[in-house]
């Protein structure tokens, strides 16, 4: 019970850091719409402005604004750099999160710089390269079926350290 309540309080606690940071930090990709992932669609994507990506961000704040999950199964969400390189696509892992408790909302703060880093490092990507920041959802415990879930997912806001 008490790990629940210290989770709970760090959890909120990094919320409330992310919520304060000074707004001069923050790079805003242009307004685009919110992803809404599903049990059905557990995958989908923004297109990233070529600024975004020649800039190479060091942080990602990723917020899911919304969550339907009656069933309370354990949700990981995994985020990546996705881009063409040849005839296939190749995708980057930014990093994952999960949801705790289960069926509530929650921002987060990933480093995006190492991948971005990665990227460049492939010399996968020219100026007129489309590069896309994929949100993948999967269950935490692969062996449960899917129940029914929703998130939706805020358009992504890039800082600088």
């Amino acid at each position: 019970m008490m790990y629940r309540a210290m989770t709970a309080v760090l959890a909120c606690a990094l919320v409330v850091c992310w919520l304060s940071a000074p707004a001069a930090t923050q790079m805003h990709s242009p307004a685009s719409s919110p992803l809404t992932l599903t049990d059905k669609l557990p995958a989908a994507s923004f297109s990233l402005p070529p600024d975004v990506v020649a800039s190479a961000p060091a942080i990602l704040a990723l917020s899911i604004t919304k969550v339907e999950n009656p069933g309370r199964i354990g949700i990981n969400v995994f985020v990546y750099l996705s881009f063409p390189q040849g005839s296939e696509g190749q995708k980057i892992l930014i990093g994952n999160v999960s949801l705790y408790p289960s069926d509530h909302p929650a921002g987060f703060l990933l480093r995006s710089s190492t991948a971005f880093q990665q990227m460049k490092a492939r010399s996968a990507t020219s100026k007129s390269s489309k590069v896309d920041l994929l949100i993948e959802m999967s269950r935490a415990n692969e062996r449960e079926p899917w129940k029914p879930v929703e998130l939706v997912v805020a358009p992504p806001e890039w800082r600088k350290e």
